[in-house]
């Protein structure tokens, strides 16, 4: 029983060092990913914004459509902002518009079909 005792007490040691191994070695890969994911993030962000920015910047003047003058009258000068012709679509108001449109779009998919589906179990953000 003295030898079962130390057996254990053996075993015990060699198991609470390795379980603390463990949990440094998780600590460090969950700051990691942490890093990781947070650099991804930033990335892509400065991708699609910065991306946005320049098309904008570069078709500062240019139309993407003409709109009928009767049809929405009253906001043609907003629609042309920053400074497209009068009476057209701005590439900035149309990009802001397509980011809306995106991003309701998105808020329907993970609420209505991402859980019919699986993701969710798939997925977390």
């Amino acid at each position: 029983s003295v030898d079962e005792f130390a057996r254990w007490a053996k075993l015990r040691r060699r198991l609470d060092a390795l379980s603390a191994s463990f949990e440094t070695v998780s600590s460090d890969l969950s700051i990691e990913r942490t890093a990781f994911e947070l650099y991804v993030n930033m990335v892509l962000r400065v991708a699609v914004y910065g991306v946005r920015a320049v098309v904008s910047i570069y078709n500062y003047r240019v139309a993407v459509f003409y709109v009928p003058q009767n049809w929405f009258y009253p906001v043609l000068w907003f629609l042309s902002l920053p400074s497209a012709p009068m009476g057209s679509v701005s590439v900035t108001v149309w990009a802001f518009a397509c980011n809306r449109v995106c991003k309701r779009a998105a808020a329907i998919f993970n609420r209505t079909l991402r859980p019919r589906i699986g993701l969710d179990r798939l997925i977390s953000y």
